[in-house]
């Protein structure tokens, strides 16, 4: 919620969670953001929780991957997902690893299910080109908590 807090500003006026439409299994969900819908414990236990934000006229999507990214197929399952739910691949899209122990090889992964997933669909140029540009960021989970106070010191003299 602190890195979604810190991005206020840059990224988003208002946002929501996102609950992509499942006709076949569930009621259909009105995604507006007004009132922005709240998350729910199977978002909080996924892979992914999903974020719908708007700043001025635009909208996108930012993805939190809370998962160690071990593999490029930890990844290949995420564009499937991102594919099947409608999230379109344009630099709308954020997505942010937010699991305090990913794997050290976490931008690799991602870099090979990226073309491992453009290689298998054969996309459109314009989804290549969108892909490409897109990145993971990792997010810092070290955050400096000094005391503002000098305690100790006076016992001392």
């Amino acid at each position: 919620m602190t890195d979604l807090k810190s991005l206020k500003n840059e990224l988003y006026d208002e946002y929501s969670f996102y609950y992509p439409n499942h006709r076949l299994s569930k009621n259909i969900i009105s995604n507006s953001m007004s009132p922005p819908l709240p998350c729910t414990i199977e978002m909080i236990c996924s892979n992914y929780t999903v974020i719908k934000y708007k700043k001025g006229e635009n909208e996108g999507f930012l993805i939190y991957y809370n998962g160690i990214g071990e593999s490029e197929n930890d990844f290949l399952y995420l564009f499937d997902y991102l594919t099947s739910v409608q999230i379109p691949f344009d630099e709308n899209l954020k997505i942010r690893a937010s699991n305090a122990n990913v794997s050290s090889s976490i931008s690799n992964n991602f870099t090979i299910a990226k073309q491992r997933y453009l290689q298998e669909w054969n996309f459109s140029n314009s989804i290549i080109e969108s892909l490409k540009d897109l990145e993971i960021t990792i997010i810092d989970q070290n955050i400096p908590n000094f005391i503002n106070i000098l305690q100790g010191w006076n016992e001392l003299s």
